[in-house]
């Protein structure tokens, strides 16, 4: 009895040592607190400035604190208290229904769903409201004209009439162990429809022909190998799970990468790993500029004109010009809470961080 009391001892020591020991990053210095703060009200019409006295600092980035709560977060938004929906490109002031999941806006309509399989559509006017009923749990959807298409969370896909609310094509897929919950959403390129799935694939359908054209492998991974991030621009395709990098242009790439975020724009690519590297890379996944943050753990990165911000778990905001040469840190009281990033803020709980110039 001594013994296995010693031994169950030993282990809870160990497991101390083994917490006490995390490391955790600390910038060298700070520039100050990011400065100007700002009022957000529940319905998201109107702001207060909160400007604190400091005449030392830079005036510009700002943080702002909301009167509602996030509650949950997708790859291409994010709904707070009320059914409040956050948008990439900012508060939307459009709310879904009650226990609805926010999957994003697309062809002139505002998506959600429920666990029952329904998917709610409202158009961006507000003018009509369509429900489908699809029997299956969704996962992530997209609208073109008269076609709903959908990625279910058994990993099949399916295309639907918004006219007749019938089924116009369906494909079985994998089942998926475990996704992250950033699930890109289906992608319309002409008479061709993108499902980026749970399994790390780009399945390529002629939805008017109703033709499977290809499979495209972008990773293998047993757990978490969702594509959480899908992007074209021009004739370039940018994919990631958070285990791979994925690039079509001339021909395929991979790189292997523990990802956190990625952002594609006209510069290239930009990733952010869970090493605290962070990477600028040309379509052809070769390296331009690298930085490393030790035991950094990003939240977010946005690429904003001139500058990249990265936000970190422990309370900064670190800003550097994109030739990835000089380099500040503010500092940040974050509380936990979902985190968000879109194309211009941060939004952590209650919190919103405005970055771009």
């Amino acid at each position: 009895m001594i013994k296995q009391v010693s031994l169950l001892l030993v282990g809870a020591l160990l497991a101390f040592s083994g917490c006490s020991n995390k490391k955790y990053y600390t910038p060298e210095q700070t520039v100050n607190d990011w400065p100007v703060c700002k009022t957000l009200n529940h319905s998201a019409e109107a702001i207060v400035e909160q400007r604190p006295k400091v005449d030392d600092v830079p005036a510009w980035p700002t943080c702002k604190r909301a009167g509602v709560q996030l509650l949950s977060k997708g790859a291409q938004g994010a709904v707070a208290r009320q059914g409040l929906v956050v948008e990439k490109s900012g508060i939307s002031g459009y709310k879904v229904p009650d226990g609805d999941r926010f999957l994003g806006s697309s062809g002139g309509w505002f998506l959600s769903t429920g666990i029952d399989g329904n998917v709610t559509l409202h158009s961006r006017d507000g003018n009509v409201t369509k429900r489908m009923a699809l029997e299956k749990t969704v996962a992530a959807a997209a609208v073109e004209g008269d076609y709903l298409a959908v990625l279910f969370s058994s990993n099949d896909l399916g295309i639907y009439r918004l006219s007749t609310g019938k089924s116009y094509y369906k494909l079985p897929g994998t089942p998926a162990t475990a996704v992250d919950v950033r699930i890109a959403n289906p992608y319309f390129l002409g008479n061709l429809v993108v499902f980026p799935t749970l399994d790390g694939r780009l399945v390529v359908v002629n939805y008017e022909e109703k033709e499977l054209l290809r499979s495209t492998v972008v990773s293998t991974e047993t757990y978490f190998d969702n594509i959480f991030y899908f992007k074209v621009i021009g004739d370039t395709m940018v994919a990631a799970t958070p285990n791979r990098l994925f690039c079509l242009s001339d021909k395929e790439r991979r790189e292997k990468l523990d990802l956190r975020d990625v952002v594609f724009d006209e510069s290239g690519i930009w990733a952010a790993t869970k090493e605290g590297e962070v990477l600028h890379l040309t379509t052809a996944l070769q390296p331009v500029a690298k930085q490393k943050f030790p035991f950094a753990h990003f939240l977010g990165m946005i690429v904003g004109k001139e500058h990249l911000y990265l936000l970190e778990k422990e309370g900064y905001l670190i800003v550097m010009d994109k030739a990835m040469t000089q380099t500040e840190v503010y500092s940040i009281a974050l509380d936990d809470g979902i985190s968000f990033t879109g194309e211009k803020a941060f939004y952590v709980g209650d919190k919103i961080i405005t970055v771009e110039e």
